[in-house]
């Protein structure tokens, strides 16, 4: 019930922006601007895992 409930709900522009400032709030995180949000998903996926992953402990090859 609660998925028909909330069908189409992001589909409100002012909901979904409401949504997401939210969310980047409680990760005290700040909304990227539209240039950067033109950048490659692969490569913002990328940046995050150098950020948050310690790639030496997994001693993978070069």
């Amino acid at each position: 019930m609660l998925g028909t409930y909330l069908h189409g709900l992001f589909e409100n522009a002012v909901a979904r922006d409401a949504f997401v400032d939210a969310v980047y709030q409680s990760a005290g995180r700040e909304r990227p601007t539209v240039e950067q949000s033109r950048e490659s998903p692969y490569d913002a996926a990328a940046d995050l895992v150098r950020e948050h992953v310690d790639l030496a402990a997994l001693d993978l090859p070069a």
